[in-house]
């Protein structure tokens, strides 16, 4: 009789077990999914899509470009979001101040900023530059106003 709660004992524990790696590995599976779905998507607004997809074609990208960040903003508030999303070197190449008198303070903007490996002087002419890119997009016409690196 012994030798037979014993095994009861193992075959419960084994079934524990069991129960308890399909748990986990259903866990896995989901937070997998999740990650999918939510990280790796191309950006959600048709704006954003329309930046990632010029910065496609008007740049050589050796790896990327993923989307770092991305804000709704207008104009006069660029200087600050800049300060907050893009790195010192990104912020010196944006003349925020002639921006704002050519499209004004008040126009509504997709501001993007890309990261990844991109060629300097595209086609390889240049070197290969990791680094960000600022995008520029108007959420009404998804058409891109400005693009720098």
């Amino acid at each position: 009789m012994r030798r037979t709660e014993q095994d009861k004992g193992r075959r419960r524990g084994r079934r524990r077990l069991l129960l308890l790696s399909v748990g986990v590995a259903a866990c896995i599976v989901l937070a997998y999914v999740a990650y999918a779905i939510f990280a790796g998507s191309s950006g959600g607004s048709a704006a954003t899509r329309a930046g990632l997809q010029y910065a496609r074609t008007e740049m050589e990208w050796v790896q990327g470009p993923s989307i770092a960040f991305e804000r709704t903003a207008t104009i006069g508030a660029l200087p600050a979001q800049l300060r907050t999303m893009a790195s010192t070197s990104l912020r010196k190449d944006v003349n925020t101040a002639g921006l704002i008198r050519h499209y004004g303070p008040r126009r509504p903007i997709d501001v993007i900023i890309l990261s990844g490996v991109y060629n300097s002087l595209p086609p390889d002419e240049g070197v290969n530059v990791q680094g960000e890119v600022l995008v520029l997009v108007d959420p009404r016409t998804d058409r891109v106003l400005f693009l720098t690196a």
